[in-house]
């Protein structure tokens, strides 16, 4: 007898869907309940990255975190662009984030981009492109936001941090 159901995923498909989206969030053993995971992408010039934080604290604690080199730069200060092969590598990544971060219940994602996105010309359209996949409005950081915010990262994860710090990028330092 065929499915005359209206909906086209399989029925097992919709019953694991709606157990899932029935079951009560629980936080691992040793945890403190801080609410939904928040989640990070960070499109650099050599890699993309995702890191999902068990919520939203002063200093969170991440519970995954994924890099896929995909080499967005290398060619932007000799060709001024961004390799075609290096933005589909980037954008099959950011896609499989997008599905970790639905998966993982994520209601808070902020994406940046640095270097490469912000100094090649094809960099808009690639962000464009980011924007539609992540479904998210991605900040592309000017150099010196890129230090305020790396600076800020280690006040929030350092007791009385004191010296110099240095963030050696794939197109800045």
């Amino acid at each position: 007898m065929a499915n005359r159901s209206k909906n086209p995923r399989p029925a097992a498909s919709r019953a694991v869907a709606s157990a899932a989206s029935s079951i009560t969030r629980v936080p691992a053993q040793g945890r403190l309940d801080h609410g939904a995971p928040i989640a990070v992408i960070d499109i650099g010039s050599n890699s993309v990255r995702l890191v999902l934080y068990e919520g939203l604290t002063r200093s969170p604690t991440p519970i995954f975190n994924e890099k896929v080199l995909a080499g967005l730069g290398r060619e932007v200060q000799t060709t001024g662009l961004l390799a075609a092969d290096a933005v589909e590598k980037a954008l099959g990544a950011l896609r499989r984030f997008r599905a970790l971060c639905d998966t993982a219940g994520v209601r808070r994602l902020w994406c940046v981009a640095t270097a490469a996105c912000r100094d090649a010309e094809n960099g808009p359209e690639f962000i464009a492109a980011a924007e539609r996949i992540c479904r998210k409005s991605i900040s592309v950081l000017s150099g010196k936001r890129e230090a305020q915010l790396s600076a800020l990262g280690v006040i929030s994860g350092l007791y009385k941090p004191d010296g110099i710090v240095g963030d050696l990028g794939g197109g800045s330092l």
